[in-house]
């Protein structure tokens, strides 16, 4: 996470963190968004490591990717119930 290959690879993942980060923890609690972020850095970097055992990862993309997934489960998770049944309270 503090190792990066270049500035500009740092300032994206600080850009994406913030903007993510900070819509998350208003949805969640920062102690729930900061052990998905922390468990998708070490996932990722384990995956790295299996897959391909010869090559490196620097950065913290992968704890980018999972705060952005999980950023797509919260929207999915709240427009869900209002695709399928948009006027709850005719029921």
């Amino acid at each position: 996470m503090l190792v990066h290959a270049s500035p500009s690879h740092l300032w994206e993942n600080v850009v994406f963190q913030l903007i993510l980060g900070v819509i998350l923890e208003v949805t969640h609690h920062w102690k729930r968004v900061g052990a998905l972020y922390i468990a998708g850095v070490i996932g990722g970097s384990l995956a790295i490591t299996v897959l391909n055992p010869n090559s490196y990862g620097v950065g913290a993309s992968a704890g980018v990717y999972a705060l952005l997934t999980a950023h797509v489960a919260t929207i999915i998770m709240v427009t869900y119930p209002l695709i399928f049944n948009p006027c709850p309270t005719l029921i």
